[in-house]
């Protein structure tokens, strides 16, 4: 990550129009997933094509990488051609990366049903609400966010 250290910018598109992310979650390359994430990459970006990295992990049927980028807030229902992630999991069979997506797409929901009866039930005052953008960051593993929020 030489490149990075001397001033790269961490989303930038290559050739052909993919970021770093889209190439190593479409390639399989978990470490390198990783590391970009911890440097920073957006999980949301797409490419000039259409497809954001959680696309092309799906694509693939690499779901130890979806389930990655959806901790580091991609959003699952971001379209490609017309389809979600989950969509396109479904369509490609790849049984692995549908249970990913929606055991995270139900943890979102509780999460914010969670948070909806805490609000509900136990808030004083707008001040001593948490604010859904929290949730929403805790519920993604989204710590770069919730450390900015608090």
């Amino acid at each position: 990550m030489a490149w990075l250290d001397a001033g790269g910018c961490l989303d930038a598109l290559a050739a052909g129009g993919f970021t770093l992310l889209m190439i190593s979650a479409h390639a399989g390359r978990q470490q390198v997933v990783d590391s970009l994430l911890q440097r920073g990459a957006s999980a949301n970006l797409t490419s000039k094509h259409g497809g954001g990295a959680l696309m092309f992990a799906v694509m693939m049927g690499h779901a130890s990488i979806a389930r990655r980028l959806l901790r580091a807030g991609a959003d699952p229902e971001q379209k490609w051609d017309g389809d979600t992630a989950l969509q396109l999991a479904k369509e490609r069979g790849a049984a692995t990366c549908v249970s990913v997506i929606e055991e995270h797409l139900a943890a979102e929901l509780a999460a914010k049903e969670a948070a909806a009866e805490k609000v509900a039930g136990g808030a004083t005052s707008e001040a001593s609400a948490v604010p859904s953008a929290i949730v929403d960051a805790v519920s993604c593993g989204d710590m770069k966010a919730v450390m900015a929020w608090l």
